[in-house]
């Protein structure tokens, strides 16, 4: 006789990294109220079978973890945004609730230089930054916190954060053909065969 798998029933807790301690980005999180990871890259929105294939052959099934647990979190889940404090330990700079599914934003490629599309939004609560311990270094941008210490640490910053005000996320940028740029250019003063070299000189960034 097959036992059922054991069904793990302790309240999910993930944590979120806001960058790399070089470039940190955690002020975009508090201000739209999300959380982003990466790579976007080319290959667009994870919930298609299509697109998730080709990320898992170009990065492998490993490294796309992160991806699948990001998608796949629960809305009513707590996450904690975190970032570096020196260089063992690590802070919380809010403790936050996911309200909403996955979705690809394409308005946040690039966000201090990373490409941060997938997206979820949470209910934010600022809080201060002293270290918790217990909060991993490892498991890419987004992984549970399983360590007890952390746990209770990240549910009493919950119950205690104070609760900001967030902007409207910015709709997604328009795409323009090579055209409608030069058509755009030709109406200015710079004519429309200078308009044709800045366009190109555009595309070719």
């Amino acid at each position: 006789m097959i036992k059922p798998k054991h069904e793990d029933m302790t309240p999910k807790i993930w944590q979120v990294k806001a960058g790399d301690g070089g470039r940190d980005y955690w002020d975009v999180f508090l201000r739209f109220g999300v959380m982003l990871i990466g790579p976007g890259t080319k290959y667009g929105d994870y919930r298609l079978k299509q697109n998730k294939k080709a990320y898992r052959k170009y990065y492998g099934a490993k490294k796309c973890r992160p991806l699948d647990q990001f998608e796949k979190a629960d809305e009513g889940d707590l996450v904690v945004l975190k970032c570096p404090k020196g260089e063992t330990k690590w802070a919380a700079v809010a403790v936050g609730k996911i309200t909403s599914e996955y979705d690809f934003k394409s308005v946040f490629g690039d966000v201090e230089g990373f490409q941060l599309q997938h997206c979820r939004q949470v209910d934010w609560r600022r809080t201060s930054d002293e270290p918790i311990l217990g909060l991993g270094r490892g498991g890419g941008y987004f992984c549970r916190v399983i360590d007890e210490r952390a746990r209770k640490a990240v549910n009493k910053k919950w119950d205690n954060g104070k609760e900001p005000e967030f902007d409207p996320i910015p709709p997604d940028p328009e795409i323009v053909s090579d055209e409608e740029l030069v058509d755009f250019l030709a109406v200015t003063d710079c004519g429309r065969r200078n308009a044709k070299l800045i366009a190109d000189a555009v595309l070719r960034l």
